[in-house]
C-alpha cells in the first residue's frame, strides 16, 4: 500500500529513526533505561517479525522506544513476547536489562539467555519488575538481581541453569508458581529488610541452599517443593515473622530448615526427609510453632531446637531419623502434643536444661526407638507435664526424667520397653498418676525423689513393678493393678496376673528417705509383692494373693504393716531381716507354706494378727533382739511360732493357739516370757525343752489356759505360776462367752487369750 502521508512528515520520521540508531551504535555499551525513556538491550538475537511499530533492530542490538510519549520515572513500560512470536533476548558480552528506581517494567512470554559467566540477565536498581510466563536460562550467569528498595513480581516462570536464580538486597519479592532448576549457587537469596511472599515454587538440583533469607521483616512461603540441594533447603537468619506452609523438602545436603536468631516462626503442613543434617535445626529463636510437620529418614535429628523462648510442637511425626526424633535444649516455655517420635536410632524426644520454664506434653507417641537413651529423655527442667501418651517398644527406657524440680506424669501407656517404663531420678516433686505399665523389664524405677505422689497406676506383666531408691514417698499409692514378679504404698490398688505366669517384683524400694504409705493394695501372682531395703514402709489395708513372697524387708527401720491380707503364696507372706522398730498388726495370713519370718531384727511388735492354716511355720523368730508377740490368733498351723537363738527378751502373751501341730518350737532363748495365752486342741505345746527358762523351770510360763491338748510337758501346769486347765468357753471359735474363766485371771484380773468377750455378747450402751 502506498504511503499517502506528506513527504515532509515521512522524511522527518525516517531521519529521526536513523539518527537514533546511529547514536545507539556509538553510545550503547551497557544496556539501560535512560533519562529520556529509551530502553536499550545489547546482543539481542533474532526477532521473527521486523515490523513491530515501536521496535527496531540492528545486527547486534535492539532498540525499544516509546515515540508517542517518552518513558519517564514512575511510568510503566509493558511489552509482551506474544507479539514477537517467540522472541529470544540474550547476552554474549555482559549485557543485561537494567531498571532504575521509580521505573516499572512488565514483561511477559519472554526468554532471557545468559552466556557469559559474569552475566546477570536482569538488574533492578530500586525499580519494579514484573515477569509473567518468562524463562531465564544459563548456561551461566545470574538470573535476577534486585537492590535498593526494588520489587520483583514474578509468576509462572522458569529459571534454569544459572549461577543464582534470584538475588534480592533490601527489596521485596512476590513469587507465584515458578520453577527453579540446575542452579550452581543458592536458588533464592533474600538479604536485608523487606517482606517476601512465595506461593507455588519448585526448586531442584541446586548446588547451594534452596532459599536463604537474612534480615527480612516478614516472610510468607507456601506450596514449595525443595529437592536435591547441596546445602540447607531453607536458611533463615535474623528474620522475623516467618510462616512456612505446605512445604516439602527432600535430600538436602545439610539441614532441611536452618534457623538462627529468628522471631515469631510458624511451620505447618510440611514434610522433610532424607536430609544429611537435621530436618529442622533452630538456634536462638523466639515464638516458634511447629504443627502438622513430618520429619523422617534425616541423618541427624528430626527436629533440633536449642536456646529458645516459647516453643510449641503439635501434630508432628518425627520418625526413623538417624539420631533423635525431637531434641529440645536450653529454653523456656515448651509445649508438645499429638506428636509421634518413633523408630529413631537413639531416642524419640530429648529435653534438656529448659530452666525457668515448663514443658507440657500431651498425646505423644514414642515407640521403637533403638538407642541406649530413652524414648523420652528429660533433664535439668523446672517443670514437666506428660499426659495421654504412648511410650513403648523402646530398646532402653520409655521415659527418663532427671535433675528436674517438678514432674507430673499421668494417663500414659508404657509398654514393652527394654529396661524401664519410667525412670525418675533426682527430682524435687514427682506426681505419677493413672498410668499403665505393661511388659517392661521394670515398670517404674524411682530414685532420689524428695516427694513422690504415686496413685491409680496399673502394672501388668513387668519383670519388676516399682523400684525405688533414696526417695521420700509421702503420698498414697492409689488404685493399682500390678501383675509381675516383684511389689509399695497404695490406695485402692489391685495387683494381679493372668494365668500362672510369674514375672518379677511388683515394687522394690531401696534407701527411701521417709515413710512409704500404702493403703488398700491388691497384689496377686507376684513373685515378690514388695521388696524394701534401707527404706521405711507404712502399708495398710492391702491384699496379697498368690505369687511366691508378698513382702521382703531388709535393713529398713520403722516399718508398719497393718490390716493386710496374705493368702496362697507359694513360699511365705513376709520376710524381715536386719531391721528394727517394726509394727505388724491386725493382719490375716491364711493357706500358706510359711507366714512371717523375722531374722536379726529388734524391737518388734507383732500383735492382733490371724495366722491360719499355715502348713509350715506361721511365725519364725530367729536371732532377734527384743520383741513382743501378743493378742494373735494362731489356728491349724504346722508350727505356730518357732523361736531360735534370740538374744533379746521375747514376750509371748495373750495369744490364742487352736489345733496347731506344734505351738512353740525352736532353740533356747535366754529370755522368754509366755503368759496369759490360751492353748486348745493342739497336737503339741512345744517341741523342745529349751523353751524352758534358763534354770530349767517353768517360772517363765504364767497364767496360761490349757484345754484338750496332747503332749503337755510335765510340770507345765503349775498353780504357783497361775497356769490352769479349763474350757475357755468360746462363743464362735475365737471370742469368749460370758462366764469364761479366761476373762479375768491373775492379780490384775487380766484377759487370757487374744480376743476377749465376743462383740455380740457385749452390752449395748448409749
Amino acid at each position: 500500500m502506498k504511503d499517502r502521508r506528506p513527504f515532509s512528515f515521512r522524511f522527518t520520521l525516517q531521519f529521526t529513526f536513523l539518527m537514533t540508531l546511529a547514536w545507539c551504535s556509538i553510545q550503547c555499551v551497557n544496556p539501560q533505561i535512560t533519562a529520556d525513556g529509551i530502553v536499550f538491550w545489547r546482543d539481542i538475537h533474532t526477532l521473527q517479525d521486523r515490523h513491530l511499530g515501536k521496535l527496531s533492530y540492528g545486527e547486534d542490538r535492539l532498540q525499544i522506544a516509546r515515540f508517542d510519549t517518552l518513558l519517564k520515572p514512575a511510568e510503566d513500560f509493558v511489552l509482551s513476547g506474544r507479539d514477537l512470536d517467540g522472541t529470544v533476548w540474550g547476552s554474549q558480552n555482559g549485557g543485561c536489562l537494567r531498571i532504575p528506581a521509580g521505573v516499572s517494567v512488565s514483561l511477559s512470554q519472554f526468554r532471557f539467555i545468559g552466556k557469559a559467566q559474569a552475566d546477570t540477565l536482569i538488574i533492578v536498581e530500586g525499580g519494579t519488575l514484573t515477569l509473567e510466563g518468562c524463562e531465564l536460562r544459563g548456561p551461566a550467569g545470574g538470573g535476577i538481581f534486585i537492590r535498593n528498595g526494588g520489587r520483583l513480581i514474578i509468576g509462572n516462570s522458569e529459571l534454569l541453569n544459572l549461577s543464582r536464580a534470584i538475588d534480592l538486597q533490601n527489596s521485596v519479592l512476590e513469587l507465584e508458581h515458578c520453577n527453579i532448576t540446575g542452579i550452581s549457587g543458592d536458588a533464592v537469596r533474600l538479604a536485608g529488610s523487606g517482606t517476601h511472599s512465595i506461593n507455588g515454587l519448585s526448586i531442584a538440583n541446586i548446588d547451594g541452599a534452596g532459599i536463604s533469607v537474612t534480615g527480612a521483616s516478614s516472610v510468607e512461603f507456601k506450596n514449595i517443593s525443595v529437592n536435591k540441594v547441596s546445602q540447607s533447603g531453607f536458611e533463615f537468619v535474623q528474620t522475623n515473622h516467618v510462616h512456612l506452609d505446605s512445604v516439602k523438602i527432600e535430600e538436602a545436603g545439610e539441614n532441611g530448615i536452618n534457623l538462627s536468631r529468628c522471631d515469631t516462626i510458624q511451620f505447618s503442613n510440611m514434610s522433610i526427609e532424607k536430609c544429611q543434617g537435621s530436618g529442622i535445626s533452630g538456634r536462638d529463636t523466639r515464638k516458634l510453632r511447629v504443627s502438622q510437620v513430618s520429619t523422617a529418614y534425616n541423618h541427624q535429628n528430626g527436629i533440633e531446637i536449642i536456646q529458645f523462648d516459647s516453643l510449641m510442637i503439635d501434630a508432628v511425626r518425627s520418625r526413623k531419623n538417624g539420631v533423635a526424633g525431637v531434641v529440645i535444649q536450653s529454653g523456656s516455655g515448651f509445649e508438645i502434643s499429638q506428636t509421634d517420635a518413633s523408630e529413631n536410632v537413639t531416642s524419640g524426644l530429648q529435653i534438656t536444661d529448659v530452666s525457668g520454664g515448663s514443658i507440657m506434653a500431651t498425646r505423644v507417641n514414642l515407640n521403637e526407638n533403638m538407642g541406649l537413651s530413652a524414648g523420652i529423655e528429660i533433664s535439668k527442667m523446672d517443670s514437666i507435664t506428660l499426659s495421654d501418651s504412648f511410650i513403648g517398644l523402646n530398646l532402653h527406657d520409655g521415659l527418663r526424667i532427671s535433675d528436674t524440680r517438678i514432674a507430673t506424669v499421668s494417663r500414659n501407656d508404657f509398654q514393652k520397653n527394654g529396661r524401664t517404663g519410667i525412670d525418675l531420678n533426682r527430682l524435687d516433686v514427682a506426681n505419677f498418676v493413672q498410668n499403665q505399665l505393661t511388659e517392661n523389664l521394670t515398670g517404674a524405677d524411682i530414685s532420689e525423689v524428695d516427694s513422690l505422689v504415686h496413685s491409680q497406676n496399673r502394672y501388668e506383666k513387668n519383670q519388676n513393678g516399682l523400684v525405688s531408691s533414696g526417695s521420700h514417698i509421702s503420698s498414697d499409692f492409689n488404685q493399682y493393678y500390678l501383675q509381675q514378679v516383684n511389689g509399695i504404698q497404695l490406695v485402692n490398688s489391685k495387683f494381679t496376673s493372668f494365668g500362672d505366669e510369674a514375672l518379677g517384683n511388683a515394687i522394690a524400694l531401696t534407701g527411701s528417705k521417709s515413710d512409704v504409705v500404702w493403703y488398700n493394695g491388691n497384689f496377686g501372682e507376684n513373685d515378690l509383692g514388695i521388696s524394701l531395703e534401707q527404706s521405711t514402709l507404712n502399708m495398710q489395708s492391702s491384699i496379697f494373693s498368690g505369687g511366691k513372697r508378698s513382702v521382703a524387708i531388709n535393713q529398713s527401720p520403722f516399718t508398719t504393716i497393718q490390716n493386710c491380707q496374705f493368702a496362697r503364696q507359694s513360699e511365705m507372706a513376709v520376710a524381715v531381716s536386719h531391721s528394727q522398730a517394726l509394727r505388724i498388726t491386725n493382719n490375716a495370713v491364711k493357706d500358706l507354706p510359711n507366714g512371717f519370718d523375722f531374722r536379726s531384727t529388734s524391737d518388734i511388735e507383732f500383735t492382733h494378727n490371724d495366722l491360719e492354716r499355715v502348713s509350715g511355720t506361721a511365725l519364725g523368730w530367729t536371732q532377734n533382739g527384743s520383741g513382743s508377740i501378743a493378742y494373735n490368733l494362731l489356728i491349724e498351723n504346722g508350727t505356730a511360732i518357732k523361736l531360735s537363738n534370740n538374744s533379746g527378751k521375747t514376750i509371748v502373751e495373750n495369744n490364742t493357739f487352736i489345733e496347731n501341730q506344734t505351738c512353740l518350737a525352736g532353740g533356747p532363748p535366754p529370755l522368754l516370757s509366755v503368759g496369759y495365752n490360751i492353748f486348745q486342741s493342739n497336737a503339741s505345746i512345744l517341741d523342745a525343752p529349751g523353751l524352758l527358762s534358763q534354770n530349767g523351770e517353768w517360772s517363765n510360763w504364767t497364767y496360761n489356759c490349757f484345754w484338750q491338748n496332747a503332749g503337755i510337758p510335765q510340770g507345765l501346769i503349775n498353780p504357783q505360776a497361775g497356769n490352769f486347765i479349763a474350757d475357755p468357753v468360746f462363743y464362735d471359735g475365737q471370742y469368749l462367752r460370758t462366764g469364761s474363766p479366761c476373762l479375768a485371771v491373775g492379780p490384775g484380773k487380766r484377759l487370757v487369750g487374744g480376743r476377749g468377750l465376743s462383740p455380740a455378747l457385749k452390752p449395748v450402751t448409749d
